[in-house]
C-alpha cells in the first residue's frame, strides 16, 4: 500500500513538473549593435592589446599587462 501511494505521488510531481517546465520560456538573446560593438582582448579595452609576461635582459620579470596600441 505505501508502495502505491508513493508511486502515485511520484507520478503526480512528475506530471506538474513537466507542465511547469513547459511553460517557461527561454530569454530572448540581447540585441546587439554590431557597429558598435568592440572586441577586447585578454580584458584590454579597445586601443590597447595584451603583453604577456617576460624577463627583461637584467633578469627582472614581468607580469603580463595591457599596453597602448603604437
Amino acid at each position: 500500500m505505501r508502495i502505491a501511494i508513493v508511486a502515485v505521488a511520484g507520478f503526480i510531481g512528475a506530471a506538474l513538473l513537466a507542465s511547469v517546465a513547459g511553460a517557461v520560456t527561454p530569454p530572448k538573446p540581447m540585441s546587439r549593435d554590431i557597429e558598435n560593438f568592440q572586441p577586447v582582448a585578454e580584458g584590454c579595452g579597445y586601443g590597447w592589446h595584451w603583453v604577456g609576461g617576460y624577463r627583461r635582459s637584467d633578469g627582472a620579470w614581468i607580469p603580463g599587462h595591457c599596453q597602448r596600441n603604437p
